[in-house]
């Protein structure tokens, strides 16, 4: 049995601010995307997209969208 989630949103927001903060790209103002995907090793696949926005050469927020399984199937 796996002890984890399926889906963890948290943990991707903060994934994006991350690799925006710490990456060897520079970027501009706006809206950035990355495409997260887990819990395929335990049937119960997801697709997140985590997104950051940056001001000031600064992550300022973040949001996430995406699909997941019912944790109850």
């Amino acid at each position: 049995m796996f002890k984890e989630d399926a889906a963890t949103g948290v943990a991707a927001s903060a994934l994006s601010a991350y690799l925006i903060d710490n990456g060897t790209e520079s970027y501009q103002e706006g809206w950035h995307a990355f495409q997260v995907h887990q819990g395929e090793a335990m049937g119960r696949p997801s697709v997140m997209k985590a997104e950051a926005y940056v001001q000031l050469g600064k992550v300022t927020k973040t949001r996430i969208t995406g699909s997941a399984v019912d944790s109850e199937q």
